[in-house]
């Protein structure tokens, strides 16, 4: 499988548990503090539900002896882009401006990547060629052509070799 659209289930369930934890996420600045807690451990359970997501379209994604390098990249990835300099990055932001700040700064980031998720969803699904947006498109543009011949066909002969001419 080479195209988003053949891993379409596993974006749509990368889309819904980022998108949970984006909610509870922005959420947790208002509730109590009897609640505060076991929502944040909620939002933390539904965002690590992406890691094993994403770890499934590389395994489904790669053959067996490629696997190996794809993990190990996005392991490296993820710590030299996110693990080691998120730390410093929250920290830095909360002495330079607040804590509140920070905080909004980590939960804009969760929206985001669960932003990113639904739009990968959506382009799987609208530039699938079975989606049903797909067929639907395909119609409209053959019924226009079907009403285009008609118009031809009650064109003089000389009209439809210009026109002909004309399209081509």
């Amino acid at each position: 499988p080479d195209q988003w659209s053949q891993h379409r289930r596993t974006l749509a369930f990368l889309a819904c548990t980022s998108s949970v934890a984006a909610a509870i996420a922005v959420i947790l600045p208002y509730l109590p503090e009897s609640l505060f807690w076991p929502a944040l451990f909620a939002s933390f359970v539904a965002a690590g539900g992406v890691y094993p997501a994403a770890q499934g379209i590389i395994n489904i994604a790669l053959t067996a002896s490629r696997v190996i390098e794809a993990s190990v990249y996005q392991v490296q990835c993820n710590n030299i882009l996110f693990a080691m300099p998120m730390p410093y990055v929250i920290g830095k932001t909360m002495d330079t401006f607040s804590m509140e700040t920070s905080f909004r700064l980590v939960t804009f980031l969760q929206v985001l990547a669960a932003v990113g998720f639904i739009i990968a969803a959506l382009s799987a699904t609208f530039t699938e060629e079975r989606s049903a947006w797909h067929r639907l498109v395909h119609r409209r543009a053959e019924s226009d052509n079907q009403a285009s011949d008609i118009e031809m066909s009650n064109r003089s002969p000389q009209d439809q070799e210009r026109q002909r001419f004309l399209d081509d």
